[in-house]
């Protein structure tokens, strides 16, 4: 946690020139490189237990800045004096600026004594990959309209859980066999959802995309009304199959169309989604069916993954070339 403060303190010192105003004389395209590294840093450190990209993010911001404050001082001083004194004065600024950057990327790699530093530097980092991700999925409607759909799917699979015990214990009258039953039928209609979906062409991949939550859709709302188990772990099979075909589809689509560097942002944005509609739905989802009873929750399901179909097929028409 420490090699955060490094980063944290690169970014404020870096910022400041040696009289502590802002380094507005950096050039724009290295002052973004700069934040760009630095965020870079942050993000990376995360997932690396030696702080190598922590330290090479450093080292690749402050040499940066270093040599843009240098160059530009001996640029402002060349046009300032007119002569070989306004040179040697820009040369001496120059180096006065480049030495902050050397000394900002020293005190940075050396600064591992604050934990608080350190926790809230991760804190912001966090914070600004998120802010990124669903900056993304504004800007990006195909992106989005697959990040909501998978959201839901998985919410959904997450939250039926909720009712498909009391489906087990109150309508099909078997217990743990049963629910065991149940879960095997998810889990080998997954599996061959899983290999289907593999093998589609990619004309297909987006029509079946919307034909399996709309099945998903119709066949919860189905579901509580089979009342013996071997209908129900059809159902069951369905469901999986269904649910593993969408989920490859959108997750090959979204990694196909987001850059590479921006992946993890995307996806923690349509995991944090994920999260809100799937706490959302359990909470909902008990208190329908224990008002209401299971048909009014199994409803519920059905229009959530109602809900993905419409979202699905803006995706399919999205897709489509024009």
């Amino acid at each position: 946690m420490k090699r955060f403060v490094g980063l944290a303190k690169l970014r404020r010192i870096l910022k400041c020139s040696v009289d502590g105003k802002a380094a507005a004389w950096l050039p724009h395209s290295i002052r973004r490189e700069y934040d760009d590294n630095a965020q870079s840093g942050f993000s990376s450190a995360c997932g690396d237990p030696g702080g190598h990209d922590f330290r090479s993010s450093a080292h690749r911001a402050g040499r940066r800045v270093s040599d843009a404050a240098e160059e530009q001082g001996r640029g402002r001083g060349g046009r300032a004096g007119g002569g070989p004194d306004g040179a040697a004065d820009g040369t001496k600024t120059g180096a006065i600026g480049g030495q902050t950057g050397r000394t900002a990327t020293a005190e940075a790699l050396g600064a591992a004594e604050n934990p608080e530093v350190a926790e809230a530097g991760l804190s912001l980092a966090v914070y600004s990959d998120l802010k990124a991700g669903f900056a993304y999925l504004q800007q990006q409607p195909l992106v989005r309209a697959l990040g909501v759909t998978h959201a839901i799917m998985m919410a959904g699979v997450v939250s039926s859980n909720v009712v498909l015990v009391a489906l087990v214990n109150d309508i099909l009258h078997s217990g743990a066999r049963g629910l065991g039953f149940l879960e095997a039928g998810w889990a080998t209609g997954a599996i061959a959802g899983g290999l289907i979906a593999s093998q589609l062409p990619q004309k297909l991949r987006m029509t079946l995309y919307v034909s399996a939550t709309a099945v998903l859709a119709v066949g919860h709302a189905a579901t509580p009304f089979v009342a013996f188990l071997s209908g129900a772990v059809l159902l069951q099979i369905i469901f999986g199959s269904c649910r593993a075909l969408g989920g490859v589809v959108a997750q090959s689509s979204i990694m196909s169309i987001v850059p590479r560097h921006f992946m993890g942002r995307t996806q923690s944005a349509i995991a944090i989604l994920t999260t809100i509609v799937q706490l959302i739905m359990s909470f909902g989802l008990g208190w329908l069916a224990q008002r209401a009873g299971l048909v009014a929750g199994y409803a519920l399901l059905a229009l959530l993954y109602a809900m993905a179909t419409l979202f699905a097929m803006r995706a399919r028409q999205l897709s489509v070339p024009s």
